[in-house]
């Protein structure tokens, strides 16, 4: 993998989000953050966490930290207009 470089102490839209499952190490991004009122979630590909309680982490100063773990809840294609 290469060498990544991010800010520290910040975690948003745009930040990797690293999980390994099924053997394999996978990169993708946070598309966006959102909120049902009482949880904060990290939007992100389905291949990236695709089991429910897989552990997610991000870089912070050249470390891997845990940031997160995937839940039972996902929204496929959703139209804008719903949301």
């Amino acid at each position: 993998m290469q060498q990544l470089s991010f800010p520290s102490g910040l975690t948003g839209g745009g930040f990797p989000i690293l999980t390994d499952d099924q053997g394999e190490s996978r990169v993708g991004t946070i598309g966006c953050l959102v909120t049902d009122g009482s949880y904060a979630y990290a939007l992100s590909g389905e291949h990236v966490v695709a089991d429910t309680s897989t552990p997610a982490f991000t870089l912070q100063s050249g470390r891997r930290v845990r940031i997160a773990a995937s839940d039972r809840k996902a929204a496929r294609k959703v139209m804008l207009e719903t949301i």
